[in-house]
């Protein structure tokens, strides 16, 4: 896939970034020690928008050594398609 400035048609001497990721972290007791990253630009390969949690491994692992082989453990949630997000408390 060509980048923006290899399109035809695209302005040769454009600087504007048609790409960016930032690691954003919460300064607060619950939050302490989770990055959350932020990405987004344009020819990505899907338009959406998700949330996606890493979970830790745990300290105690019931599957011995066979763990290593397993994938990290996560939660995807896509939000392609929604027009709201609500949340009470």
């Amino acid at each position: 896939m060509p980048g923006y400035l290899e399109e035809e048609g695209a302005n040769k001497s454009s600087n504007t970034e048609t790409f960016v990721a930032i690691r954003v972290d919460i300064d607060n007791w619950r939050w302490a020690g989770v990055p959350f990253y932020l990405r987004t630009g344009k020819r990505l390969p899907t338009k959406c928008s998700e949330v996606v949690v890493y979970f830790k491994t745990p300290e105690l692992n019931l599957f011995k050594e066979s763990w290593q082989d397993l994938p990290q453990n996560k939660l995807t949630i896509r939000l392609h398609l929604m027009k709201a997000w609500i949340s009470r408390y």
